[in-house]
C-alpha cells in the first residue's frame, strides 16, 4: 500500500512539476532606424547599425528579418518621370551577407534572413548597408533613392528561467520521496 502511495506522490510531483513550469513562448523584437531626406546618390553606400537589446534574454534565434523604406526621388527626364523607366537598383549587405534588391521603387523591400547564420544577432548589434548602383543600360545616372527606415525583427525563445512556485513543489517532492522512503525502510 505505501508502494502505490509512493509512486503516486511521485508520478503527483512530476505532473505538477510539468504544468507549473514555464512555457516557451516565442518573443518577437523589433528595432526602427528612421531618416529624412536621406537620399543615397548613385554609386553611394550608406551604413547603419541596429542596436537593441534582448528583454527577455535571448537563449536561441528562430527566423529575423528585415524591411527597408524606400522613396522614389522622380527624377524628370525629357518629359517621363524615372517612375516610369524605373531604373534604381540598390544592393544590401547586412550580417555580413550581400541581398540584390534589383530594381527598387517606393514602398518597402522585405528581406529574409534566414541564409545567414543568425546567432550573430545574439551579439545585440547588427550593421547594415545600402548601396545604389547603376544596372549600366536603363538608369543614366539616375539611380538615387530616399531610404526612409529601417526595421530589424527578430523572433527568438528566451532563456527560460524557472518560477518560484515550481521550484517549490519540487523540493515538496523531493522531500515526500525522501520521507516515504524512511517509512518504508522503518
Amino acid at each position: 500500500m505505501e508502494r502505490v502511495m509512493l509512486k503516486k506522490l511521485v508520478l503527483l510531483t512530476m505532473a505538477s512539476v510539468f504544468l507549473t513550469g514555464t512555457a516557451l513562448a516565442v518573443v518577437i523584437l523589433e528595432d526602427t532606424e528612421t531618416w529624412s531626406n536621406n537620399l543615397i546618390s548613385e554609386g553611394e553606400t550608406f551604413s547603419w547599425v541596429h542596436d537593441y537589446s534582448f528583454d527577455p534574454e535571448a537563449e536561441e534565434i528562430l527566423g529575423a528579418s528585415l524591411t527597408l523604406g524606400i522613396e522614389d526621388d522622380q527624377h524628370n527626364f525629357w518629359g517621363f518621370t524615372f517612375d516610369d523607366l524605373k531604373g534604381e537598383w540598390a544592393e544590401v549587405d547586412a550580417g555580413g551577407y550581400t541581398y540584390d534588391l534589383g530594381e527598387v521603387d517606393t514602398g518597402y523591400e522585405d528581406i529574409d534572413l534566414s541564409g545567414m547564420s543568425l546567432n550573430i544577432l545574439l551579439d545585440e548589434t547588427f550593421n547594415v548597408s545600402i548601396t545604389s548602383y547603376d544596372d549600366g543600360w536603363i538608369s543614366w545616372g539616375k539611380s538615387d533613392f530616399y531610404l526612409a527606415s529601417s526595421t530589424l525583427s527578430i523572433k527568438y525563445l528566451p532563456v527560460i528561467i524557472p518560477e518560484p512556485g515550481t521550484i517549490a513543489l519540487l523540493t515538496l517532492g523531493v522531500a515526500g520521496v525522501i520521507l516515504s522512503r524512511r517509512r518504508l525502510s522503518k
